[in-house]
């Protein structure tokens, strides 16, 4: 999927509730969604995008959230497009053109946990059927 396409589900398409594109704030961060990304898509090289753009080369890097990427960064040393992905293999940042297909991952603000609507399931249905008469036997087998 592309960038902008995956920054639409996360923020209107998840299920679970509106979300951001992962937000990596720290090395443990970071670490830990290559490890996500390799047992949910089951392979152990490739990139998914984070939510980190820039409009231009000369631009400040921001979140998907609206924050700018302050002090800590996981760059390698390919940061010359506007979009950024992690690679699974080591949890590192590259950089993209935003039409690039990858895999992708939401993140949501644990401080503001998702409300879910439980639906109410309809009852089931049930079917009676009675049968009146005496039994009788038919060739070994009781109906009745």
């Amino acid at each position: 999927m592309t960038f902008e396409n995956a920054r639409y589900w996360c923020h209107y398409k998840n299920p679970v509730t509106q979300s951001n594109l992962a937000i990596v704030q720290n090395q443990f961060t970071a670490n830990f969604l290559a490890s996500y990304a390799r047992s949910v898509f089951g392979i152990n090289d490739g990139t998914f995008w984070i939510g980190l753009s820039r409009a231009h080369n000369w631009n400040q890097w921001s979140w998907d959230n609206g924050t700018l990427l302050d002090g800590w960064n996981n760059f390698d040393s390919q940061h010359s497009k506007n979009y950024a992905g992690e690679k699974i293999s080591n949890g590192q940042w590259t950089t993209f053109d935003d039409t690039e297909q990858q895999y992708f991952v939401c993140s949501y603000d644990p401080n503001s946990p998702p409300t879910f609507t439980p639906s109410t399931p309809p009852r089931p249905t049930t079917t009676t059927t009675t049968t009146t008469g005496k039994p009788t036997t038919t060739g070994g087998i009781q109906i009745g």
